[in-house]
């Protein structure tokens, strides 16, 4: 017998779900996938493999034995279609993502959410200096590190919350300089910060944190002259002392006993007529309280200011400023200067001690100077100095000059002493330590005016300034 049809049922393979490919990039004409992808809905995607089953039907011939009526056995071909379910390697992919249990592309971390689907391990940087802080923490992301954080590990973060790059921590207390409340490298309390007792005049030493007020004993015969001047040290510096004790009448010349013959204020020692009264003489230590209501600038655009050792000329490298003092007729002037931010363009450089400046402009006078002539020569000299115009002192003439043992050079310090009685003219010009320069001339240019110190082409810090008339 025949069978002319038979119903089977096929096992068949199905296309399933399909997974986004490494980039997760979108696709066209223009733009076609990696090898092994498709462009599905215009997204680059891999087909799975699933499994389904159908019905189909299909015809055949075959060959069978028997008598009557009976059944029969036969082989032969037949060709069927069916459709079927099909079960994929993606079912978990909710939010189109293209991630979820089974997928290629991994796990979903945030099943509804397209944005985020992979888990990241990073460590904490809050601040974004490259310091990170903390444990390793898994976080939900789309694959990248969030801002915030790093994927590596780096040294702990000594400020956590504010930037620090540099990881500086000067007192090493573990919190970095820029965070730390408290900065005090020597451990005494005292450094900067909003929890510090107070400020520290010296960090690198517990042992001091204020600085201490200390009196000026130039020629350390135990008298003292002038406002007391702050110090950040345990120790008087050389020519100061730690107790205040009455008012040196002779402050560069030792005199214990301060004798004074002919009572006029001057120290027999530093008198040169202690038996006729009637000389004066003035000290400015230049320590702000007696400066500035004595002096003015003749020469532009000038500063003059103090950081309690010197009186400083600042900005403009030409200056002429003259002390307010009556009668300075016949007089010693002295200073303790200091050759400044030489101008190594512009030559020569000076600084000086004036007298005799003209009462009104353009102020000339006689100067006693240490001058920087050039590199290598130096010289002291006795001037005519004045205002050249209303930003340069000068010009200075020279009356006379003398050779110094060595060019000054920028801080070099002298004590320069210009004494004039009648018309003759004395410059003494002392390099700190060295010999003394003297240089004389004779002039009847200038009868009287005032004193003042004077620099060119240099700054000038100066400690003290005395006049003293014969």
């Amino acid at each position: 017998m025949r069978c002319l049809a038979l119903l089977v049922t096929l096992d068949i393979l199905l296309a399933g779900a399909c997974s986004v490919d490494l980039a997760g990039r979108r696709c066209d004409g223009a733009h076609p996938c990696l090898d092994g992808y498709q462009c599905v809905d215009g997204r680059c995607m891999t087909p799975f493999v699933g499994e389904g089953e159908g019905e189909g039907e299909g015809e055949g011939e075959g060959e069978g034995e028997g008598e009557g009526e009976g059944e029969g056995e036969g082989e032969g071909e037949g060709e069927g279609e069916g459709e079927g379910e099909g079960e994929g390697d993606c079912p978990a992919d909710t939010d189109g993502d293209y991630h979820g249990t089974g997928c290629l592309a991994g796990p979903d971390c945030a099943e509804g959410d397209p944005l985020t689907h992979t888990t990241v391990t990073v460590y904490a940087d809050a601040d974004n200096d490259s310091f990170t802080t903390g444990a390793a923490v898994n976080l939900c992301t789309d694959g990248t590190v969030p801002p915030g954080h790093r994927a590596t590990q780096t040294d702990p973060d000594n400020c956590p919350s504010v930037s620090n790059i540099t990881q500086g921590d000067d007192d090493n207390d573990g919190v970095g300089n820029a965070c730390d409340p408290c900065a005090d490298a020597d451990g005494d309390g005292y450094g900067s910060g909003s929890s510090c007792t107070g400020s520290d005049c010296n960090d690198d030493s517990n042992a001091i944190h204020a600085t201490l007020p200390y009196y000026n004993d130039e020629d350390v015969d135990g008298v003292t002259f002038g406002a007391a001047v702050q110090f950040c040290t345990l120790t008087a510096p050389v020519g100061f002392t730690a107790t205040a004790n009455g008012a040196d009448n002779c402050p560069l010349s030792a005199n214990s006993t301060q004798a004074d013959n002919d009572g006029d204020g001057v120290g027999d020692v530093c008198d040169e007529t202690p038996a006729v009264a009637g000389s004066s003489f003035f000290y400015d230590p230049f320590d702000g309280a007696s400066f500035l209501p004595n002096w003015f600038d003749v020469v532009g655009d000038h500063e003059l200011t103090g950081d309690g050792e010197y009186r400083k000329q600042e900005r403009e490298r030409d200056g002429l400023f003259l002390r307010t003092f009556a009668g300075s007729s016949d007089v010693i002037v002295s200073a303790d200067v200091v050759l400044d931010r030489v101008d190594d363009e512009s030559q020569p450089n000076h600084v000086g001690v004036v007298a005799r400046s003209d009462p009104t402009s353009p102020y000339v006078g006689f100067a006693c100077i240490a001058s920087r002539d050039s590199s290598s020569v130096g010289s002291a000299r006795i001037v005519e100095v004045g205002r050249a115009d209303s930003e340069n002192a000068g010009p200075a003439t020279t009356l006379a000059q003398s050779p110094l043992p060595s060019a000054p050079f920028d801080g070099s310090r002298f004590q320069l002493v210009l004494d004039i009685i009648g018309s003759g003219l004395t410059c003494t010009v002392t390099p700190n330590g060295g010999t003394p320069v003297v240089v004389t001339a004779t002039s009847t240019a200038h009868p009287t005016g005032r004193v003042g110190l004077y620099a060119r082409n240099a700054e000038m810090l100066a400690s003290w300034f005395f006049v003293k008339t014969h």
